[in-house]
């Protein structure tokens, strides 16, 4: 049987413990109490995954492929499954719809979202820092910029 080394590990790093431990996988996690799929965690072409059928999900680290429990990777390919974006942080309801405020994670980074409208955070504000004040600010501004949609031009005969 043959296992590819973790992308930032070198042969040298390797002993033999860690190489049984990296032969013994795809490991069986468990299996789903609601579908009775088996639930596996393995090494692959973009990284440590679990994995429920055909619906596979990230691991943060390549330790997480031996520590992750049932209800660990059930989180994750649920929120997976399901393609709604994780919220990072609750800010609280929206004054004038009464619709409550999150901040989602994004591929370019985090952003509060209200009905249509996604504002992202400015480079360098934290998560941690945005107030409800600040995200309604934001989206503001957002909302201002986005303007009336341009028609297509006439071409001049």
């Amino acid at each position: 049987k043959r296992v590819s080394l973790p992308e930032k590990m070198s042969s040298s790093e390797v002993d033999l413990e860690y190489a049984i431990k990296l032969l013994e996988l795809p490991r069986t996690v468990g299996e789903d109490p609601n579908t009775g799929e088996e639930i596996v965690a393995g090494l692959g072409r973009y990284g440590p995954f679990v994995r429920r059928g055909k619906t596979f999900a990230n691991l943060k680290s390549f330790d997480a492929m031996w520590t992750v429990t049932l209800e660990e990777a059930l989180g994750l390919i649920d929120a997976k499954a399901s393609g709604k974006p994780q919220a990072l942080k609750e800010l609280g309801e929206h004054p004038d719809t009464g619709q409550e405020l999150f901040i989602y994670s994004g591929r370019w980074g985090p952003y509060i979202k209200h009905e249509k409208v996604n504002a992202g955070l400015p480079k360098g504000m934290e998560v941690d820092e945005v107030t409800l004040e600040m995200a309604i600010d934001l989206l503001e501004k957002k909302k201002a910029s986005r303007g009336k949609k341009k028609g297509r031009g006439r071409s001049k005969k």
